[in-house]
């Protein structure tokens, strides 16, 4: 079910859901390491999304951190597995 918000005017809008993709998780947790002092709510401000996000995203900084970003995984959203793992693993070689 989608949150609807009222205007000023009574009208309901859609609120979007904001996604942040590995790269911009691995600069928030950097950004976090580089300034201890800003709040939770100051980091989800700069990126767009709430506050519980940012927490979440901080319980797993280690994997964020040691994540080596490139082209293909830098824009991704989430990690699924594949559906055939031999054959992903075939491509590969």
């Amino acid at each position: 079910m989608k949150q609807k918000r009222k205007n000023v005017n009574n009208e309901a809008t859609l609120k979007k859901r904001k996604v942040l993709t590995f790269g911009e998780k691995k600069e928030l947790c950097l950004l976090h390491q580089e300034n201890p002092s800003l709040s939770q709510e100051e980091i989800g401000k700069k990126f767009g999304v709430k506050k519980n996000t940012v927490c979440d995203i901080l319980k797993n900084k280690d994997k964020w951190l040691n994540m080596e970003l490139n082209s293909f995984n830098t824009a991704k959203q989430k990690e699924k597995s594949p559906k055939f793992p031999e054959l992903e693993e075939a491509l590969a070689i």
